[in-house]
């Protein structure tokens, strides 16, 4: 029960202390489900990692299930933003997640390297530069010559590439 319906009266808390109000907002936020009080940690803010070819990686949610390897079909939803967070294109927002085979390059390249080793569940922020996303020339009127691309990717499931 929250600690103002507990007192029944309201002019009774004008007088705590700054302490006891922490204190008795502690018990009732506890008592309400609320895990940042009751230890659970703080969520997890991974670095952003730079490769030779120019994207940048970040996870965002990492989870202990199988990683996507070379040679596996991935089923990802994803949002593909300009720098300016302008959208251009959401698999979400279709309400239709993608399926592709990494390595096979049947997407964005920089998509493709950006979702190996990712595990399901998880999602990542990728950035990509020019040369992984639609070339120096872009995709005009969309997107314009050498602009990177932002994409957010989630990734559902893996089906596992054939034993070789």
């Amino acid at each position: 029960m929250p600690f103002w319906i507990a007192t029944r009266d309201a002019r009774a808390c004008a007088s705590w202390t700054p302490i006891a109000l922490c204190v008795a907002l502690g018990v009732a936020l506890a008592g309400s489900g609320c895990k940042m009080l009751a230890g659970s940690p703080s969520p997890v803010v991974h670095p952003v990692q730079r490769f030779p070819s120019g994207m940048t990686l970040q996870d965002l949610v990492v989870t202990n299930r199988a990683a996507a390897r070379e040679g596996d079909s991935v089923e990802v939803h994803y949002v593909a933003q300009l720098p300016s967070g302008t959208t251009i294109d959401s698999t979400r927002e279709r309400g239709l997640p993608v399926i592709f085979t990494l390595g096979a390059h049947e997407t964005l390249r920089g998509l493709e390297e950006g979702v190996v080793g990712m595990r399901v569940a998880g999602s990542r922020r990728l950035v990509l530069p020019p040369d992984l996303a639609y070339g120096p020339g872009g995709n005009p009127p969309l997107i314009p010559a050498e602009t990177p691309i932002v994409i957010e990717v989630e990734l559902l499931r893996i089906v596992a590439s054939p034993a070789k």
